[in-house]
């Protein structure tokens, strides 16, 4: 088994900001209590280390009002060392490279919102690249939402 679980995608658009978890009840309570709206699943990550996995790290930005994910711990790290974000933990293990029928998870960045938009959909990536967004990197590979385990 490899254990994938759904990573569920939500925005706000009082925030502008997008959320991703694989935590159910953490979902629930962002539609809840802070107002965002369920976008459904962006993929499937997997909840326990596999061969050529890496950790998906996690944090968020009080200020900005933003969520922020990297595969890169130096990122991470300079993300919290400037203040600006505080960390989450981790959100899952990924794929660093194109493996196992994982796709692109693309990052985008939109400095006007200072909202950090990922999404697998090269449509919305870029009808969010014709509003305000810049394409930052391929943040990991994911596996597909049609993934059955």
């Amino acid at each position: 088994t490899h254990n994938a679980s759904p990573l569920f995608r939500a925005y706000s658009a009082a925030n502008g900001d997008h959320y991703y978890t694989t935590d159910f009840s953490e979902m629930m309570n962002a539609l809840d209590v802070h107002g965002y709206e369920y976008q459904g699943p962006a993929g499937h990550v997997l909840s326990s280390k596999r061969e050529r996995t890496s950790l998906l790290y996690s944090a968020y930005s009080h200020s900005a009002m933003d969520h922020f994910y990297t595969i890169s711990q130096d990122d991470m790290d300079s993300a919290i060392k400037d203040g600006t974000y505080v960390s989450d933990g981790t959100a899952a293990y990924v794929y660093a490279t194109s493996i196992c029928g994982s796709i692109p998870f693309y990052r985008l960045y939109n400095p006007e919102l200072q909202d950090n938009l990922y999404t697998t959909n090269t449509t919305e990536r870029d009808d969010a690249m014709d509003n305000g967004y810049t394409f930052v990197e391929i943040a990991c590979y994911i596996l597909p939402d049609f993934y059955v385990d």
